[in-house]
């Protein structure tokens, strides 16, 4: 009975741990203005809640395909890529997908081929995955945080991904409201031209 106690205190301490950390990120989400100065640490505040190696923004393009921000390692890189009518983030988006904790089996299972977004010979790949959708006005998206481990993430680890989530779509709203504020003050309506202001 005591052991059994022991084990709820300490997963109520945990639990306690990750909302603060939680409340950090959105605290320093909101001081932020700039999208990409918004991306840049979200990836550093994911990395630190999650402690996981690799994390990937990728919103959608108006061509249909995606602008990803990746971070692995110490490593970030910013690539287009084209849409897939049947890949990883698609099926985010549609809801089939989000949390896998066998990435190779379940490609295997789904006969599908993923591309490997910032590749380096002397990292392996990714075994865990965890993806969820962003919805920020016009902005739309996926947040995935991902390992090289194997059965790396619990479904609380998705919930606590699926709650930042919230957070981000909502500073990448406020973000994109601010640039296209700060664009209208500084330019002529009819011309586009920087205006005297």
């Amino acid at each position: 009975m005591a052991g059994t106690l022991t084990f709820h205190a300490s997963d109520a301490q945990r639990q306690i741990a990750r909302y603060r950390s939680l409340v950090q990120v959105t605290a320093a989400l909101a001081r932020l203005v700039r999208t990409d100065d918004l991306l840049r640490a979200m990836h550093e505040q994911v990395r630190l809640m999650f402690d996981t190696p690799i994390t990937l923004l990728a919103r959608c393009t108006p061509g249909g395909g995606w602008h990803c921000l990746t971070l692995e390692g110490d490593n970030v890189s910013e690539q287009h890529i084209p849409p897939r009518p049947d890949g990883l983030l698609e099926r985010v988006l549609l809801g089939t997908l989000r949390l896998e904790n066998d990435l190779p089996a379940y490609l295997e299972r789904e006969r599908l081929g993923v591309i490997r977004l910032h590749y380096r010979s002397d990292l392996p790949h990714t075994l865990s995955w965890m993806g969820v959708p962003l919805h920020a006005g016009e902005v739309r998206g996926v947040l995935s945080v991902q390992s090289y481990a194997l059965h790396a993430f619990t479904p609380e680890d998705l919930e606590f991904l699926e709650l930042l989530a919230v957070h981000l779509s909502i500073a990448l709203e406020n973000a994109a409201l601010h640039e296209r504020v700060d664009q209208e003050a500084h330019t002529d309506p009819l011309t586009g031209l920087w205006n005297r202001r």
